[in-house]
């Protein structure tokens, strides 16, 4: 019910906003566009996610998150080139953000390149003052695990249950 709620408040702030003709200033609605869209995925209402998606890219056409998001929606399409070139703008854009690495490096790991993938989590689990710190250490732990490297891996989830 609140989801039903927050989609329909949502929905009816971006229409306003685009009957008035005017692209919205406030760049935070890119970010709810963003996460509209992946709840919309989420629930497989594909068009959709779409529209968000494309909202997103209208507010914020150069946020690396509205990249990072253009790269999930292409890959939940099946569509690896041109989710491989969003990620990678994303990156480009934003290139020392720990969220667009730990994301470039869910990417990597789905896609079973996990070597690269590690760095990324590595790079990204080094600096405990960032909020994606422990979520970086539990993928480095998995990806770990994928490269049969215990050792690796338990390290990592020592850091994780430390964190938490």
């Amino acid at each position: 019910m609140f989801r039903a709620l927050l989609l329909c408040l949502m929905a009816l702030l971006l229409s306003s906003c685009a009957s008035m003709g005017q692209a919205p200033a406030n760049p935070q609605l890119a970010q709810i566009d963003v996460e509209l869209m992946t709840l919309e995925l989420q629930s497989q209402q594909t068009r959709m996610a779409r529209v968000h998606l494309l909202e997103a890219i209208h507010v914020a056409p150069q946020d690396p998150e509205v990249m990072i998001a253009q790269g999930y929606f292409d890959e939940s399409l099946g569509d690896t080139h041109a989710a491989m070139m969003a990620y990678q703008a994303g990156i480009a854009a934003a290139p020392h953000d720990p969220n667009v690495e730990d994301q470039y490096g869910s990417f990597l790991y789905r896609r079973g390149q996990y070597r690269q993938a590690l760095s990324y989590f590595e790079k990204v689990a080094a600096n405990p003052d960032n909020a994606a710190s422990l979520e970086a250490s539990e993928n480095a732990a998995l990806t770990a695990q994928k490269l049969h490297d215990p050792q690796l891996a338990k390290q990592y989830f020592s850091k994780v249950k430390i964190g938490g």
